[in-house]
Order: C-alpha cells, then sequence, then structure tokens
C-alpha cells in the first residue's frame, strides 16, 4: 500500500496517472508521460479552461488521463488491486467562525503575533533567509519581521517602476542588502522562455515568469526565499475581485460573478465570449462550446461546504492561488527553498474564522503592519502609491505630493515621470521585440496544422495588439503562445512504448547568469 500525503494547499504539486492496475506520480507532468503506455491525449477542458480564464482549474492537467492530488487529503494506492481512494482530512469549511467578541485591537495583536512568530520560525536555523521584495505589502512586511542580519533582499523590473522605487526606500529603511535588476527591454522573455515552459509545463504563460532571469543570482546569496505568496488575500479581502459581502448571494449569482472575474479579473482581462467562439475552428468549437463556464460551475460545488460569504475566497485559493500563482512556486523551487509565513496554518485558522468584513479595505493589514512594522507604513506601497497608515495627517501629505507630482507630471513629464505600475511592459515587449518569437510560434506550420484555432482569427488577434488601439490584448494572445509551446514539448514528443516496466524522468538545465546591480 502507498499513501500519499498533501498539505493544506498541495504547495508540492504531485501528479497521478493510473491504467489497468498500474499507477505512476511524480511532482512533474514530465515524470508520469515517461512511464510507458502513458497517452498524450490533450484534455479539451483544460484547454477551454486555460484560453478563457489562462489557467486551469481543479485538479485537471492538460491531459486526459493525468490528474493532480488535490489538497489536503490522504491518496491510498492498493498494490494488490490498483484501487485509489482520495479522503479529504481538511477543509476551509472545516474552521469554526467567530460570531461574536470580535475586538479589532485583539484581533490585530493576534494576527501580528501569529505572523511574526511564523517568520522567526520559518528563518531560523543555518540556511540563509532573504526576501524578493517589491513594492507591496507582502514582502516588506516578511522583510520587518525577519530579524536575521546581514539580509538579503532582490527586486527586478524597469528603471522607475513603482516597485523598483519603493522597494529600494524599504530596504533601506530596513538595513537588507539590496540588489536591482533591470528589464530595460523584452528580451529576457525569450531568452528564458523555455526554461520558464520546462518548469510550470504550460500552467503559467510567459507574462508571469516573475524573476527567473534572477535565480542564479539568488542562490549566491540566500537559501530560503520568505515569500510573501498571496499574504494580500490572507490578510485582507480584496473585495473588488473576491465578492462584496454586503451582499446576499445564490449560488447562481456567485456563479455568474465568479466567472466574470476569472475572465476579466484575475490575471489579465481575456477573451470575450465573441472572441472565444471565433477562436476554434468550427468542428472544435462544437466540442468545447461552454466547457468553460459548466467546468467552472463543478469547480464551485467544491466550496458548498462553506459559508455564502467565503465561497469566492476560498474558490480563488483553491484555483488562482493553488494552480496559478503557485506556478511561481514552482519556479524558484528550482534554485532555492520557499517558505510562506503569510500560510502558517494557525494565521490561516484565524483568518478565516472571521467575517471578511473585518478584513476588508486593507483595514486589518495596514494595523497589523502599523503594529508590527511603523516605519514600514510610511512608505508608500505601488497599489496606488498611498501611505499603508491609519495616520490621516501624513496621508494627507502624501496625496498632496502624489497631486502636486501628477500634475507637474502633465506639463513636464521629464521633471515628474510617471512611474510604471508594473514592473515589465509585457504589452510593449509583445508589438516589439518578440513580436518575431511569437508570430513564429504562433503561426508556425505545426500549430496551423492541428486545427484547433482558427487561423486567421488568430492573426487577426496579433494585428490588433501591434496596432495598439486596445488595451490588455495581451491576455488574449499570450496564454496562445504558451498552449503552443506546451503542445510542442509535451504533446508532439513520441509516446513512450507500453512496456511492463517502470521509469522516472527528470530534468536538467544550466541557469544562465543575469546581471545584478546592488544598491
Amino acid at each position: 500500500m502507498v499513501r500519499l500525503v498533501n498539505d493544506r494547499l498541495a504547495t508540492y504539486p504531485t501528479h497521478l496517472w493510473s491504467s489497468g492496475g498500474r499507477f505512476a506520480f511524480a511532482p512533474e507532468v514530465k515524470g508520469v508521460l515517461a512511464v510507458p503506455g502513458v497517452r498524450r491525449t490533450l484534455d479539451r477542458t483544460a484547454m477551454a479552461q486555460y484560453v478563457r480564464f489562462q489557467m486551469v482549474l481543479g485538479q485537471r492537467t492538460f491531459f486526459e488521463d493525468i490528474t493532480l492530488l488535490p489538497p489536503a487529503t490522504v491518496t491510498t494506492i492498493a498494490l494488490d488491486t490498483g484501487r485509489i481512494d482520495t479522503k479529504p482530512y481538511w477543509s476551509f469549511g472545516d474552521i469554526p467562525r467567530r460570531r461574536q467578541g470580535i475586538d479589532l485591537a485583539t484581533i490585530t495583536e493576534e494576527a501580528g503575533t501569529l505572523l511574526r512568530h511564523a517568520v522567526e520560525r520559518q528563518s531560523a536555523g543555518e540556511l540563509r533567509p532573504g526576501v524578493y521584495l517589491s513594492g507591496g505589502l507582502d514582502s516588506r512586511t516578511l522583510l520587518g519581521l525577519t530579524k536575521r542580519r546581514p539580509i538579503h533582499t532582490i527586486t527586478y523590473g524597469q528603471r522607475n517602476a513603482r516597485d523598483v522605487v519603493y522597494a529600494a526606500q524599504i530596504a533601506q529603511a530596513e538595513g537588507s542588502q539590496h540588489h536591482w535588476m533591470d528589464l530595460p527591454d523584452g528580451r529576457w522573455v525569450e531568452e528564458w522562455a523555455p526554461m520558464h515552459l520546462a518548469l510550470t509545463e504550460g500552467y503559467h504563460s510567459w507574462v508571469h515568469a516573475h524573476g527567473i532571469s534572477t535565480f542564479e543570482f539568488a542562490r549566491e546569496v540566500m537559501d530560503v526565499n520568505l515569500s510573501g505568496w498571496d499574504g494580500g488575500i490572507v490578510l485582507a479581502f480584496p473585495e473588488n475581485t473576491i465578492w462584496r459581502t454586503d451582499l446576499r448571494v445564490t449560488p447562481d449569482d456567485l456563479t455568474t460573478y465568479m466567472y466574470k472575474i476569472l475572465c476579466d479579473y484575475h490575471t489579465w482581462p481575456g477573451l470575450t465570449e465573441a472572441e472565444e467562439r471565433l477562436l476554434y475552428t468550427p468542428q472544435v468549437w462544437r466540442d468545447v462550446s461552454g466547457l468553460a463556464f459548466d467546468s467552472m460551475r463543478e469547480e464551485l460545488k467544491k466550496v458548498d461546504n462553506v459559508e455564502p460569504d467565503l465561497k469566492g475566497e476560498v474558490f480563488y485559493q483553491l484555483n488562482h492561488v493553488a494552480r496559478l500563482t503557485q506556478e511561481l512556486v514552482v519556479m524558484y523551487r528550482s534554485h532555492i527553498e520557499m517558505r510562506f509565513p503569510f500560510y502558517d496554518y494557525k494565521l490561516i485558522d484565524l483568518m478565516y474564522s472571521l467575517p471578511p468584513d473585518v478584513r476588508k479595505d486593507y483595514q486589518l493589514y495596514r494595523l497589523v503592519l502599523e503594529r508590527e512594522t511603523p516605519r514600514l507604513a510610511r512608505i508608500p506601497w505601488d497599489d496606488d502609491e498611498s501611505l499603508p497608515t491609519f495616520n490621516r495627517g501624513l496621508a494627507l501629505m502624501q496625496t498632496t505630493r502624489l497631486r502636486a507630482r501628477r500634475a507637474l507630471g502633465k506639463v513636464a513629464r521629464s521633471l515628474a515621470p510617471i512611474r510604471p505600475t508594473l514592473y515589465a511592459d509585457y504589452e510593449n515587449y509583445l508589438r516589439h521585440e518578440l513580436r518575431p518569437w511569437a508570430e513564429n510560434i504562433l503561426f508556425s506550420p505545426r500549430a496551423a496544422g492541428r486545427g484547433l484555432f482558427n487561423m486567421p482569427f488568430v492573426h487577426s488577434l496579433m494585428n490588433r495588439h501591434v496596432a495598439g488601439y486596445e488595451l490588455h490584448t495581451i491576455g488574449k494572445l499570450a496564454p496562445l503562445i504558451t498552449f503552443e509551446m506546451m503542445q510542442a514539448a509535451l504533446i508532439d514528443a513520441p509516446p513512450t512504448p507500453a512496456v511492463p516496466t517502470t521509469a522516472q524522468a527528470t530534468l536538467t538545465m544550466k541557469p544562465k547568469q543575469s546581471p545584478i546591480h546592488s544598491l
């Protein structure tokens, strides 16, 4: 008997295949595909999800016969019969809810203490902790709570991006040894795309390859990255992308709303309903029409045991976090260990026991930040360049400075340049230096010969993007580029002969050197 146990969010993904009493499991789908007899048949529901939502949902993979083990489960495989039984041992619905006696000051102290203790535990020992530092709240909070010194921090991005500017201020305030990697153009994407694909196996579009060019250097200065992975979801309740808690919602309300934000808000805005229909050839459209919506509705049933005010957020955790942003974890683990203080079990139990209103508008998060690391609440955050403080005087001063800077910028951009909100300008990358690379992938004879997509329409999408008259058309194209790369790498490979033996596959790659600026 074999037992496979996953942690609460399945932060170490495990792929599983079984057929005729035989089974295989591996952390990468490539390991399973190396087993003789495993079919490389495309799961068209996964394709429909990926094209529509830019991610695959639930436990699906791009292959019909291969699934991911669910989080918080024990999977038992009987060697004599080949029977596979998967049982959950925990869910978000198991967390007892607090109804009365909720004092915000007490909750702030409790949350801050739990997070501080999690950081202390995860930064202790002989391994060297470090932090990938942005201009947001998550990484600055972890750096402020980390007492180990010296400590290295790394930021990447185009010069004058908000992340670069504010991360440098945070690092100076905390006395970290800070390193910045410039991204003056998009050539790094083409250079590192093969490695990104090899690590994430197509589940992660190239517009999410955050930091991949820094990994080799990072391994020289840190052993462990204290990651702020989705801390803003745990400590805050971003109701604009989850659900408004002051509304009574029916299952149909939640379904239609989650479908909308999956398509438009959880990553780049993607295809419209009309564009999805035009994308496929007529024969394929007959097979996949409605699959993205119907399969999402099935995934929503998995949060039936969660109370209505948390259903949308738990769905987000099980899909966006566990299936999209988790691929960043997979990437980074190719070089350094990853630890997640915000996903400390005790902290999770506290946060999801509370009414979401306690966390809305980042009020609890900002209170924790001011209590634990007050100096970092005086540095603007990249969201809107405001100060994450409740000090009205300081907040007003920052608002006044921003208005003056922006007014001056309208007169003379050289005197008050606009700070980009994104660390990388993927939209313009694809219009210029990445255009030949992308078109060679999208319009290759092999891609056209698959018979999946209506190639004249794909050409029209590219032409619309290059014209630059529309915003966010990259969300329509980038998944198609990565999807074709995945098919060329994993589906087109010749199948392993079906013989009664076992096999293992490993991936070896030599990372490339990257220029780093020490600040």
